[in-house]
């Protein structure tokens, strides 16, 4: 949309939301368009749930990717660090942290997990 001075760390985290979701789900968060219509897309509509295009994957799964592609950065995760470790606790079999205190209101989106 232009708006060069709002991009920040969680647009690469938008990103890397992306290509997990290609990978994982075998389609583009936004179908097959084509161009113009795939960049009025990416700044307009929301990204579907990744349940509703590979819904064999884990709940956890998807609910860390979904975290990633919310379409409003302020409701994204807050940082790289606190997706790594959601993707850590997924590698190691565990429950996401930051999705799951999200999920138990334990803490508001964007809202760090840890202090720091």
């Amino acid at each position: 949309m232009g708006k060069i001075r709002e991009i920040d760390g969680r647009t690469d985290l938008f990103g890397l939301g992306a290509t997990l979701y290609r990978l994982l789900s075998g389609r583009p968060v936004h179908g097959a368009l084509a161009d113009a219509s795939l960049m009025i897309a990416a700044s307009t509509e929301p990204v579907p749930p990744l349940a509703t295009v590979a819904p064999a994957l884990p709940p956890a799964v998807s609910a860390v990717v979904d975290r990633a592609l919310v379409f409003s950065k302020a409701q994204r995760y807050p940082d790289a660090v606190t997706m790594r470790f959601d993707v850590v606790a997924l590698r190691s079999g565990r429950e996401p942290p930051y999705v799951s205190a999200l999920a138990a209101g334990r803490i508001q989106p964007g809202q760090p997990l840890f202090a720091r």
